[in-house]
């Protein structure tokens, strides 16, 4: 039996682009304004369903109302960070994660022109 050598490819430079310091800090930066967003949201509708089968708590509603808020302020931050980090970077995030933050942005927003056409 005769062991087959493989041939060692040279390796070049990286294909894509680097990114600059600054572009990854607002990129960094926009992303955890993204996930606090969708986490606001998930626990703003998690109390709200909690507070609708127990109305008695009142410190859970409270605590749906902070949330909420923060939802809607982190929201139009993020909103606010998206042009800059489109702009900015070299390579464009991924599309999916993109609309993906538009949505948990706008959410908290549509939310409240619900509650005020009621």
């Amino acid at each position: 039996m005769t062991k087959r050598r493989k041939k060692k490819k040279r390796k070049t430079g990286s294909q894509q682009p680097t990114e600059t310091k600054a572009s990854e800090t607002v990129t960094i930066a926009w992303t955890l304004t993204v996930m606090t967003s969708i986490l606001c949201d998930l626990g703003t509708a998690a109390t709200r369903f909690y507070v609708r089968a127990q109305p008695d708590e009142v410190r859970i509603g409270m605590l749906s109302g902070i949330l909420f808020l923060a939802a809607v302020v982190i929201g139009i931050l993020s909103l606010m960070m998206l042009p800059v980090v489109l702009q900015i970077r070299r390579v464009p995030p991924p599309r999916a994660f993109i609309v993906l933050a538009v949505i948990a942005a706008i959410t908290p927003l549509v939310a409240i022109v619900m509650q005020t056409a009621r």
